[in-house]
């Protein structure tokens, strides 16, 4: 049985590059493409960030039960709720990013690049949230030894 704490670093990688992939998916749309090509990227971009932000849900539940079995095993517990703030703090700015997203398409057709600019700007600083997230919880790990497992050694 896998213990409850490593769930979280299994799946935290893939929102992390799903995510990163829409950002640079959304920058690289901002310039002239063949129609075809543009509609493949608004497709992958689509893709990448509705499935990296129900992904990035997932991580976020993972995490806080981790967070339950790890706060008593370091010895800055305070340091875990900082990681969920930044965690949360990007989320919020990802699913800014989706409505931007959604009504650039669905509301706003005629002022997409209005909104394709939003998206980049919003996308790229929830982008440096996430990766304050992810500083922050390795930081958990190799400075505090969260979910890290002791050897006890034998004399």
């Amino acid at each position: 049985m896998i213990r409850q704490e490593l769930i979280h670093p299994m799946v935290v990688h893939f929102p992390i590059a799903m995510l990163t992939l829409a950002a640079l998916v959304r920058v690289v749309s901002l310039f002239k493409w063949k129609p075809f090509i543009q509609e493949h990227m608004e497709l992958s971009l689509q893709f990448l960030l509705y499935v990296g932000v129900f992904f990035y849900g997932i991580v976020l539940f993972t995490g806080d039960l981790a967070a339950d079995v790890v706060k008593f095993q370091i010895a800055k517990p305070h340091l875990i709720n900082q990681h969920e703030d930044f965690a949360y703090e990007a989320l919020y700015g990802f699913i800014i990013s989706v409505i931007i997203e959604i009504a650039g398409h669905q509301i706003w057709p005629k002022k997409i690049k209005v909104t394709k600019a939003l998206s980049v700007m919003t996308l790229l600083i929830s982008m440096g949230l996430m990766f304050r997230a992810s500083h922050s919880g390795a930081m958990l790990v190799y400075e505090q030894g969260a979910a890290v497992e002791r050897i006890q050694e034998t004399q």
